[in-house]
């Protein structure tokens, strides 16, 4: 038994983007569906994940700007800023950046434990930040909720109460 399922969410199923209710409405019905499975078949092995990117440079990303840009008047490289700086990471975000990331959690449960090492450049990547008082400090606060898996989050937390994430 076990396996991984891996839905497709976005930010907006996690905060509100108030341009695009229905959008984000069904965002936050996959990230729903995401909680309500995982929770019914945790005990068969199973874990169950939504990646939730912010804006990602697609087309429905470049059609925001076309009508941003249409509505405001403003010029699309304002547009597009503006879109970006509401991402956590001040950026857009790379379709490549999130197939990435779908593979680690798709791969997660059934890859042997990690090293320390494999771990740290992991937690670098996963929270854009070369400082290690930094990253000690975010792995704190992440939760399931922000699409990783209970034992990736486990496995950081241990790390880090021994001291090893340094």
């Amino acid at each position: 038994g076990g396996g991984v399922i891996v839905n497709s969410a976005s930010l907006s199923g996690l905060v509100p983007f108030r341009t695009e209710p229905v959008y984000a409405a069904t965002k936050h019905a996959v990230v729903g569906l995401t909680r309500a499975m995982a929770a019914e078949v945790a005990r068969k092995g199973i874990t169950v994940n939504a990646v939730c990117p912010g804006y990602t440079e697609t087309e429905i990303v470049q059609r925001a700007i076309e009508t941003i840009t249409a509505k405001t008047g403003r010029s699309a490289d304002d547009a597009r800023a503006e879109l970006a700086a509401a991402n956590p990471q001040g950026r857009l975000i790379q379709p490549d950046e999130v197939a990435l990331q779908v593979l680690m959690l798709a791969q997660r449960e059934t890859k042997p434990p990690r090293s320390t090492a494999n771990l740290r450049t992991e937690l670098r990547a996963l929270l854009g930040t070369e400082r290690w008082e930094d990253v000690l400090i975010q792995v704190r606060s992440l939760r399931p909720r922000d699409g990783l898996s209970q034992s990736f989050l486990a496995s950081c937390r241990r790390q880090a109460h021994l001291g090893n994430l340094r």
